[in-house]
């Protein structure tokens, strides 16, 4: 070898290397394998530099000039001609540069290379072609001041040339977005087949191997180590021969770039082609090769797996949920995307500031975690690296149970290759050593922890810890006795002290004290939760009850249960009452086949839930929906369950398609529905506000005085707003019609002209469902169907709204046919009614306090027997007794 040739050396740009070449000729790197092959017609050329693939593979050719040498077009185009057949003969770009600006060319047919940019003109976006400016600076690179991302940068910008340009395009384009979901089902179907192992283990393997080959895509195992490297061994040698180089050296590799975390736990734990140790496992060499195959083919038809689609992502281990052999097997891990989805998007995850803290203590694999990860942008850029270091300042945490035993470890090994393949832009865009290190440290074994304890999750206190908690925790009965046994034996026992049944009941204690104060919790339970009182009790006392929704049956992999998903704010003050209404929801489909299919549908009653409940949640009336109630605290405070689909009528049900399926609960969970429903109303029997002695007597000793509503009350003209108006002018403001319900019939803006807006006062339903009152207390408008009625001045401290509202609705409903289907302004302003006055003849206000307080209770326990008895009637026991 030349003494020149000893100085040459490679400059590493990611997994690219540029070689600073001077007097050295291309026939001299050819023949000491720095390049693969070179035409003979440019073998003594003299390139200032090159940049190569491992395997040398040529993908740049540099020509370098002095400040000066580049002032002029004519100058630029002499430089770009004199190395442009090198460059064709070579590869498809010639780079051009003084070190402060450069020319990048296609090589193939000598044009400048461009990219598109999105500008505005005259108000418009237009899209235009500009030239890259990318400055190519070889001196810092042989000097090695460029930063990670700069070189980053760089290798993005040469991956992406390469990907776009061809005799006839110049222009960068997008990297097609690929997905790989036949090829995973593919291979899970070959292993599965093969080997008759469990659906399980056969899915840790093609994620291993699927790892493997993206890993390799993106740079990050290259020469040796690579998915290429395997494949020729399988060619050239045998399949036996391709396990054991994997095993012995590309799956070491891969351990060391992602090394473990405190639990023990890295990204991949296979075991079928590769035994507890790691040794290649022989009997399956011939699968192995099948695989690699299978790789390979899928490669040569779509191309490299470095962006994949997100649905791929989302949605990779679901797939095999849908081979009829996983259900069972696999059912316990997964919580159907489309519902997880829903519930990071009801949840505060996108408001979250630095400093917040989220947390699903039963994690699986991830979904929760790795879905909020995904959807939020704020969150997505905390793992993005900033100056060499991924430091999210939104801390996520997911803990899953196991033991010292190998297959515990598992499903927490799968979260953490599941975040890998969520994060794959931007491993795709940083993948040297010190980011893979920093990735496994401070993404995957920070983020997913395995717990190696008997109790899990359960054995933690941490309470007031995290702002957010989305989780879908274990619900069983059976062997709850043998965890409480062992929180006694361990000393958590006053950490628990609810006294509910299952596991459930132990989950929501642990998550409502690990909850800050103002911290909110998503969390799918089971039916047998919402019939435990104590529990409902504890609840209310701890939280604010935002919203439970009612997912249909079979919502899960391998259960019919019948779940929810309950919706809490943590108390900043135990002892106080509850203010806000609770929204409920009835789902009836959730986006695919609810049999072992799982195939996609088009309903998705999930997606109008989260339209609806964030309405809500800003304090604004959810739009009318069948589907939906918004049920006062008051009326919620009373409820003997929380089974929130039981409140719909047989007629409601029908409007929504819903045939009701009767529901099996034990004699256990039908007992304490008894029981609660007695306890209730022994409570009313001893409310001794029905039942006072003096109470009869008041009520005879009572004085009315006979007024008309025009003495009382303003009804001002108005023009209402019409249908048109309403979609024209959206905004937060209701407009009433003439509905049974005080359901609005839209929103516009405040301050519209030539619109009157009223507040706290009364008004009637002229037409439609006529003769129905409202006393509505916020900002509101009407259409022509609704009337407000204003109370005048002088009376607003002796006249109850709410009085006068029960007086009128039962006249106003008793007038029947006799109004001719419409309630004039001119009738309804001279009807009398009576009103409590004192013995001087002014209004009694206490008087009509009284009668609304009475009325407003009967009319509650009314609804609330006629609702126990509509909860029974659909339900069968099961017949276990």
């Amino acid at each position: 070898m030349s003494e020149e040739l000893k100085q040459i050396i490679p400059f590493p740009l990611g997994r690219y290397q540029y070689y600073k070449l001077g007097q050295t000729t291309l026939r001299q790197l050819k023949k000491e394998k720095i390049i693969k092959k070179v035409n003979r017609k440019i073998e003594d050329k003299k390139p200032d530099g090159i940049i190569v693939l491992p395997g040398g593979i040529v993908k740049a050719v540099i020509e370098y000039k002095a400040p000066g040498e580049l002032s002029t077009e004519s100058k630029i185009k002499e430089a770009i001609e004199q190395e442009i057949e090198v460059a064709r003969c070579l590869c498809k770009l010639l780079i051009v540069s003084d070190g402060t600006k450069s020319y990048w060319i296609n090589a193939l047919n000598g044009e400048r290379i461009k990219r598109k940019r999105e500008i505005e003109i005259n108000g418009r976006k237009e899209e235009v072609e500009e030239e890259i400016s990318y400055v190519f600076d070889a001196q810092k690179i042989i000097a090695g001041t460029l930063t990670q991302e700069e070189i980053i940068e760089l290798e993005n910008l040469l991956d992406e040339i390469d990907y776009s340009i061809t005799e006839t395009n110049n222009v960068l384009k997008t990297p097609s977005i690929i997905d790989p979901t036949p090829l995973a089902k593919e291979v899970w179907q070959k292993i599965w087949i093969n080997t008759g192992k469990e659906p399980e283990k056969c899915l840790y393997n093609v994620v291993e191997i699927f790892v493997f080959k993206f890993l390799s895509d993106i740079g990050v195992l290259t020469g040796d180590n690579g998915f290429d490297k395997v494949y020729q061994k399988k060619v050239e040698e045998s399949p036996k021969e391709a396990l054991k180089y994997y095993a012995t050296v590309c799956r070491k590799a891969i351990k060391e770039m992602f090394p473990p975390g405190e639990d023990g736990t890295t990204i991949i734990n296979g075991t079928i082609f590769v035994n507890e140790e790691g040794e290649a496992n022989l009997q399956q060499a011939e699968l192995f090769g099948q695989v690699l195959e299978s790789f390979k083919k899928f490669e040569d038809e779509y191309g490299s797996l470095k962006y994949v689609s997100k649905e791929f992502k989302t949605r990779l281990y679901e797939t095999f949920l849908r081979q009829s052999a996983g259900i069972k097997s696999l059912g316990q891990y997964f919580t159907p995307r489309n519902v997880v989805r829903a519930m990071v998007k009801m949840s505060k995850a996108n408001m979250l500031p630095p400093g917040t803290s989220i947390c699903d203590p039963f994690c699986g694999v991830g979904g929760f975690i790795l879905e909020t990860i995904l959807i939020n942008e704020n969150i997505w850029r905390e793992f993005e690296p900033k100056n060499g270091k991924i430091d999210p300042q939104i801390t996520l945490v997911g803990y899953d149970k196991g033991t010292d035993e190998k297959e515990d470890e598992r499903t927490i090994i799968l979260a953490k290759a599941n975040m890998l393949i969520y994060l794959s832009d931007f491993l795709a865009k940083y993948h040297s050593k010190t980011y893979l290190e920093e990735f496994a440290k401070n993404a995957f074994n920070k983020v997913f922890k395995l717990l190696r304890t008997n109790l899990g999750t359960f054995g933690l206190r941490e309470e007031e810890k995290y702002d957010l908690i989305l989780t879908n925790p274990p619900y069983v009965t059976s062997g709850v006795s043998s965890i409480k046994e062992i929180i006694k034996r361990e000393n958590m026992d006053d950490y628990y002290t609810a006294n509910g049944r299952g596991t459930e009941a132990l989950a929501i204690e642990w998550i409502i004290k690990s909850l800050k104060k103002g911290g909110q919790a998503l969390v799918i339970v089971p039916d047998g939760l919402l019939m435990q009182k104590n529990m409902l009790d504890y609840i209310k006392k701890k939280c604010i009850v935002e919203g439970i929704i009612s997912l249909p049956p079979r919502t899960f992999y391998a259960t019919p249960k019948k779940t929810y998903i309950l919706i809490l704010e943590k108390k900043y003050d135990e002892n106080k009452i509850q203010q806000k209404p609770v929204f409920l929801y009835l789902v009836s489909e959730i986006g695919e086949t609810r049999d072992s299919k799982r195939f996609k549908i088009d309903q998705n009653d999930l997606e109008e839930a989260v339209k609806l409940f964030n309405y809500f949640k800003v304090n604004l009336e959810p739009p009318d929906n069948l589907r939906c109630k918004v049920m006062n605290f008051e009326e919620f405070d009373k409820l003997t369950h929380w089974m929130v689909d039981k409140f719909w009528t047989e007629d409601e049900k029908q409007k929504l398609g819903i045939i009701e399926e009767k529901e099996e609960i034990s004699a256990e969970d039908f007992y304490n529905i008894l029981k609660n429903m007695r306890d209730y109303l022994d409570t009313q029997l001893r409310d001794d506000f029905f039942f006072r002695k003096d109470f009869k007597e008041k009520a005879l000793n009572i004085n009315y005085a006979v007024i008309s509503l025009d003495k009382l009350f303003d009804f001002p003209a108005i023009k209402g707003v019409t249908e048109k108006f309403i979609l024209n002018n959206p905004g937060n403001i209701p407009v009433y019609g003439g509905k049974k319900t005080e359901t609005p019939i839209g929103y516009i803006k405040d301050n519209l002209p030539g619109v009157k807006y009223f507040e706290n006062c009364l008004a009637w339903n002229r037409e439609g469902s006529v003769g129905y009152v409202f006393w509505h207390k916020h900002k509101f408008t009407t259409n022509d169907h609704h009337r407000p009625m204003i109370l005048k001045e002088k009376y607003k401290d002796v006249i109850n709204l709410e009085y006068v509202r029960i007086v009128l609705e039962k006249k106003l409903l008793s007038l029947g046919l006799s109004w001719s289907k419409t309630a004039a302004k001119e009738k309804v302003k001279k009807i009398e009614i009576e009103i409590p006055v004192k013995e001087n003849g002014e209004f009694d206000i206490e008087k009509q306090n009284e009668i609304v307080e009475k009325h407003n209770k009967i009319e509650n326990l009314k609804k609330d027997i006629l609702r126990m008895l509509k909860e029974i009637e659909n339900i069968e026991i099961e017949p276990n007794y």
